[in-house]
C-alpha cells in the first residue's frame, strides 16, 4: 500500500490538489525489442480526496498539450507492439471535486462516497471492450449512476455512455447558479 501524499508537488503542477488516499495493486511488465507489455491485474485508490482547479486560461497555459495527449492515445491505440492492460482498476470510498477559481463567486462541484469500477481496459481491440461504473452522491445528496463501455480504435474515440442524477438538493449548487445565471434557489431537487 502507497501513500498518495508522494505525489502531492507532482499534482499542483497540474492545478490537482490531493488530500489522501492510498493505492494498492498487482501487475507486471515486459519489454522486449519486438514487445512491450504493461499488465496490471488489480489496482485500488482507496480514502482520495482530490480537487482538480481551474483558473482559466493563463499566459501560462499550453494550447498544445491537449492535441499533444490525444494524438499520443491514438498511436498507441491498437499498436501491435505494445500492449497495454488492467484487469481491474477501482476507486473506493472516495471525494473527487471540481473548483472553478476564475467564476465570481468561485465554486466547487464534487462527488461524495465516491466507487469507481473499470475492467478490462486495454488498448487492443481484440481484448473486447472496457467497461466503467460509478456511483455515490453528487454534491453530497445526489445519487448518481454513470456507466460506460469503450473500445479502443485506431481512427478516433469508440464508446457509450448513460448518465443519471437524481434528487440533488438545490441549494448545494447556489455558487455556480450565482456564477453563471447571476441566480440562486431557496429549496427545491433536481434529477437528470
Amino acid at each position: 500500500q502507497v501513500e498518495l501524499a508522494y505525489i502531492k508537488p507532482l499534482g499542483r503542477r497540474y492545478n490537482v490538489v490531493l488530500r489522501g488516499g492510498t493505492l494498492s495493486g498487482a501487475g507486471g511488465i515486459e519489454y522486449t525489442p519486438s514487445l512491450k507489455v504493461a499488465h496490471l491485474r488489480t489496482a485500488t485508490i482507496r480514502g482520495l480526496r482530490m480537487d482538480c482547479i481551474y483558473f482559466g486560461t493563463t499566459a501560462n497555459s499550453d494550447p498544445g498539450s491537449a492535441g499533444q495527449v490525444a494524438r499520443a492515445a491514438q498511436e498507441v491505440s491498437n499498436h501491435p507492439a505494445l500492449m497495454l492492460r488492467a484487469d481491474e482498476v477501482s476507486i473506493v470510498e472516495s471525494e473527487l471535486g471540481f473548483v472553478n477559481k476564475k467564476a465570481k463567486p468561485n465554486y466547487r462541484l464534487f462527488v461524495t462516497e465516491l466507487e469507481i469500477h473499470l475492467t478490462n481496459f486495454s488498448n487492443q481491440l481484440a481484448e473486447g471492450d472496457m467497461v466503467a461504473r460509478v456511483s455515490r452522491k453528487f454534491m453530497g445528496s445526489g445519487q448518481t449512476v454513470v456507466g460506460a463501455r469503450f473500445r479502443p480504435e485506431v481512427h478516433g474515440p469508440d464508446f457509450a455512455l448513460a448518465a443519471s442524477i437524481e434528487n440533488t438538493d438545490m441549494q448545494t449548487i447556489n455558487p455556480l447558479l450565482r456564477a453563471h445565471g447571476n441566480f440562486d434557489v431557496v429549496r427545491g431537487f433536481f434529477s437528470v
